[in-house]
């Protein structure tokens, strides 16, 4: 069901968005080594109005960082 609806997503001008490609040529690859840890789920509760459950699914960005927190380490 989510599929429908992300290929229906539209711009201001009523154009539509390449989210799926987005998600599956430029995201999914750099996640391809990754067993597992790379989402997470923020729970926001019932909508008003119907009370659907609402969520913000977050992709982790598990870049290493250098010891200091101020960048990116290079990986070895």
């Amino acid at each position: 069901q989510i599929l429908k609806w992300i290929y229906d997503v539209r711009d201001e001008d009523g154009n539509r968005k390449k989210i799926v490609n987005k998600i599956f040529d430029d995201i999914a690859p750099k996640y391809k080594d990754v067993n597992g840890g790379y989402t997470r789920i923020y729970l926001l509760g019932p909508r008003k109005g119907d009370a659907a459950e609402m969520a913000i699914l977050e992709l982790i960005n598990n870049e290493p960082v250098d010891e200091k927190g101020k960048g990116k380490a290079k990986a070895k």
